[in-house]
């Protein structure tokens, strides 16, 4: 059932016949006009062409004069749609098809108009697309893991209800087709279906109220293509869960980056894919370059927490910002505020580790736990700051996971344990100023700084190191050897002293 005006409307659209009605009323069905009939429905709309025998002009039916001239305008009571010659059977079938497809279309809006009502309304609607058009039909949330699927198999209808728990993932439907369509969707607004390339045609209708993606409806349409009226219906569809789920303040948004880096921290998240097309889904441009700063307030009150962000957004609103485990993470993206950020942090005395530069969000994770390692190295070393960069601290840090891994003191140059024994007889700190002569490149000058030592006490005790052991600082192999046994036990004796 249709509108007349909507009838006309769609005439001019779809065959370029235009006209006029005199009176508004639904249409039912389109026949061609014969002077046999004499009972004349109101609802139905009559096609004739300029040599039928016309009725009266008090009849009350509704014409669609095809004509070869524009001259015909005789019938008041009923449109009048002039046109050149038109094949008035084929006119019929057309009108009749849209109106067939417009009643499916408004019986089918009704029934899930009540669907969407409820809150658990998904797995209803997706049982009614698939009675309405009996094409495989999916469901996919801003993760694009299907939520809902169903298609027939040789033993019956296979559904597969909430199959995010499954991980499961149609490769036919998200494809490189697909993310390049999600690509334009969110870029452009657009609202219309999407045909995805290949031997069978995709539809997806994205799930989208103003700003915020929720999702797709996705059909493969194994009987053939869509109708017009199918594809509207996919649409409004797609309109009415939007709005339901907005209704319910569902949890997805257009660029919300904090639950895609928790997900990736937590490995919900499992590869570059699926990132890939989160960040798509939420309208997040990859950058070229990222940094990590990790604040730790493992010790702090909720209320300085937000206090902490609230600084931060003070900077600018635009830094990608975080509560993670007590941590807040900053995002850097491209370096921006980087300076900003650290000063910030400095002028309210925060501990901060701070991650190498990387150029995939993927490895947010790695780079989180160098930033804590950086943190815990710097903290255990006792050296009084405030940043920790994970640079500062790579050699150690790959000495610690070295000494961690397996029993390094095997493998200690023999000289260290004869020099922690004469230490310890001797009551002399020889180990120690050796090892920060060695640290900073055989510089007495820099030693006795650290050591807060005279120049002349720091000569003195690596000449008479070299003298009880017979140390040859020129043999850079047994130097190398030396010293690294000589940082891997510090970093074991600190570590140890921590615990």
């Amino acid at each position: 059932m249709m509108m007349l005006s909507e009838i006309t409307e769609w005439l001019n659209k779809e065959h370029e016949i235009t006209g006029i009605f005199a009176h508004n009323c639904f249409i039912t069905a389109a026949q061609v006009y014969s002077n046999e009939k004499q009972d004349h429905s109101e609802n139905v709309l009559y096609v004739a062409d300029a040599g039928s025998c016309l009725p009266d002009r008090d009849s009350a039916i509704n014409l669609l004069l095809v004509c070869d001239h524009i001259a015909c305008h005789n019938c008041r009571s009923g449109p009048v749609i002039l046109h050149s010659a038109k094949d008035m059977d084929a006119v019929c079938r057309d009108i009749n098809t849209e109106i067939n497809g417009h009643g499916v279309v408004d019986h089918a809006l009704s029934k899930l108009m009540d669907l969407v009502k409820n809150d658990d309304f998904l797995e209803p609607v997706m049982d009614y697309l698939y009675l309405l058009f009996g094409n495989p039909i999916s469901y996919f949330d801003y993760t694009h893991t299907v939520l809902s699927y169903r298609e027939e198999g040789p033993t019956g209808i296979y559904i597969w209800d909430h199959s995010m728990e499954n991980r499961y993932l149609d490769p036919g439907i998200v494809n490189d087709w697909f993310l390049k369509s999600v690509h334009f969707m969110v870029d452009t607004k657009q609202t219309d279906h999407t045909v995805f390339d290949g031997n069978v045609d995709y539809y997806a209708c994205p799930v989208m109220h103003h700003e915020t993606l929720y999702g797709f409806i996705c059909i493969l349409a194994i009987h053939g293509p869509l109708q017009e009226y199918e594809l509207t219906l996919l649409q409004k569809t797609a309109n009415l869960v939007a709005l339901a789920y907005n209704r319910l303040s569902y949890s997805a948004g257009n660029g919300d980056f904090r639950e895609i880096i928790k997900d990736i921290l937590d490995e919900i998240i499992k590869d570059e894919f699926e990132l890939q097309v989160r960040m798509v889904s939420r309208n997040w441009i990859a950058n070229k370059r990222y940094q990590l700063i990790v604040i730790d307030l493992t010790n702090a009150s909720e209320e300085y927490t937000q206090y902490v962000l609230d600084g931060i957004d003070g900077i600018s609103s635009n830094i990608k910002k975080l509560v993670y485990h007590r941590y807040v993470l900053v995002l850097l993206e491209n370096s921006y505020k980087k300076d900003d950020v650290l000063a910030y942090t400095e002028r309210y005395g925060l501990s901060a580790g701070v991650s190498d530069q990387f150029d995939r969000l993927f490895d947010i994770r790695i780079q989180f736990a160098k930033s804590k390692q950086a943190l815990f190295i710097g903290r255990m070393l006792g050296h009084k700051q405030n940043i920790f960069s994970y640079s500062q601290y790579r050699f150690d840090d790959m000495l610690h996971a070295f000494n961690s891994a397996m029993r390094s003191n095997a493998y200690y140059h023999p000289m260290v344990g004869e020099l922690e024994t004469y230490d310890k007889k001797n009551k002399t700190e020889f180990m120690r100023t050796l090892l920060v002569y060695l640290e900073n490149r055989n510089s007495v000058h820099k030693a006795s700084e650290i050591l807060h030592l005279h120049k002349n006490t720091v000569n003195y005790r690596i000449q008479r190191i070299k003298d009880l052991f017979g140390l040859d600082y020129n043999n850079a192999n047994d130097m190398n050897h030396i010293f690294l046994s000589l940082k891997i036990k510090e970093l074991d004796d600190i570590f140890h002293a921590c615990q």
